[in-house]
């Protein structure tokens, strides 16, 4: 991950926050003084240094990214360790490794089109994969993150309308925004994490 970060110009924006704007030059800075060895389990935030924390991790020797009430009872061998949802039991714990992580966001430009012009908003958890794979997909990539300290309908809209380029977000959010559109600079709405209810997408493309 450290990599990743280094081979990006260090003056293009990585991470637009509400304390700061971090380039890569400050988010390869911040990760490298944090590396620690061994494993790190991190509970994180929607925050700038949760973000530094999971790349960190990922930088070193490993990282288990736990939810507030998911029950981890050991760290193990692996480059990531991030838990299910839980909607069909107890979260259960998935081991992946960074050539998983470097193969999805290799699949994501392909699929998506973005690249480092992309600006994707974040305000999705990071101990969830939904939000969590923004973070590992921009660093590959080059792009930019917007973070937002959690999803509030008129925030996440407001920025959308700035420079946002991408966009993940559940059935529920999307519903909670398509009626601030349009959305003239948006490339791309990636929907997951639940069931589309039907009508759902064809009023978001008509909302542009």
């Amino acid at each position: 991950m450290i990599e990743w970060l280094r081979r990006v110009d260090p003056a293009r924006r990585f991470l637009v926050a509400p304390d700061r704007v971090w380039t890569y030059g400050d988010a390869y800075f911040e990760v490298e003084r944090k590396i620690i060895p061994g494993h790190r389990l991190v509970r994180p935030s929607l925050d700038s240094s949760s973000v530094f924390e999971i790349l960190a991790g990922l930088s070193g020797g490993g990282l288990t990214v736990g939810g507030p009430v998911d029950r981890i009872a050991s760290k193990p061998d692996a480059d990531l360790v991030v838990f299910t949802s839980g909607t069909t039991g107890p979260p259960k714990g998935v081991r992946l490794t960074m050539a998983n992580l470097e193969a999805a966001s290799q699949a994501s430009m392909r699929h998506l089109r973005h690249d480092e012009t992309d600006n994707w908003i974040l305000a999705m958890p990071l101990h969830h994969v939904g939000g969590l794979s923004i973070v590992v997909r921009q660093v590959y990539s080059g792009g930019s993150i917007t973070l937002l300290p959690g999803f509030d309908p008129v925030t996440f809209a407001a920025a959308m309308h700035e420079d946002v380029t991408m966009v993940s977000a559940v059935p529920t959010m999307l519903r909670r925004i398509i009626h601030f559109g349009p959305f003239t600079g948006l490339r791309a709405v990636l929907v997951g994490g639940g069931p589309i209810p039907d009508g759902l997408l064809e009023e978001a493309v008509a909302a542009g």
